[in-house]
């Protein structure tokens, strides 16, 4: 299982079992109806890219982030993957992502919509799959690594019949 670590704090297992991350574009947009009666799309260019993520577990114990200091950017590294979809083998995928050992990008090739895995080669941020014969398309996945923004704190909800401690994070992308 894949560990999240925010702040430089690991996550433990047992806070996070089962654990759950949310990925939402904060791309800030308008869609105005022109005299025409066609429609165009505003989009402010700061937010094209962001993200805002949440991530949260449940587990015997707490996940020990009572600690950091939630008034400037944190350090997240993901556990949840993101991934990109083409009909060609090369791939450009964000920079913004983990390469400690365990999380490097992988790859997908799709043979009669049955997903078969591929070998990944980097070139900065440009992922090379393996061409496999008769694919129609192929994936790569990664593990994001960015600096966020906690809003509010970590949330905690400690059910204490039960012995759980359910917590949760929201965060945007700094």
């Amino acid at each position: 299982m894949r560990s999240a670590e925010l702040g430089g704090v690991p996550i433990p297992i047992l806070a996070r079992l089962p654990s759950r991350q949310t990925f939402d574009s904060m791309t800030t947009e308008t869609i105005h109806l022109m005299g025409d009666g066609s429609s165009e799309k505003q989009v402010l260019s700061g937010s094209i890219g962001k993200l805002r993520t949440t991530i949260g577990g449940d587990g015997p114990i707490p996940p020990g982030l009572d600690g950091l200091d939630y008034t400037g950017p944190l350090l997240l590294k993901s556990a949840a993957s993101r991934d990109i979809t083409s009909t060609l083998n090369v791939i450009d995928i964000p920079s913004a992502r983990r390469s400690d050992a365990g999380y490097v990008p992988w790859g997908r090739a799709f043979v009669n919509d049955q997903p078969i895995s591929t070998p990944v080669a980097m070139d900065v941020d440009e992922a090379t799959l393996t061409p496999v014969t008769g694919a129609s398309a192929y994936q790569v996945l990664w593990y994001p690594q960015f600096n966020v923004l906690v809003e509010g704190g970590i949330r905690k909800t400690e059910d204490l019949t039960g012995a759980t401690v359910r917590w949760t994070l929201n965060m945007r992308q700094n």
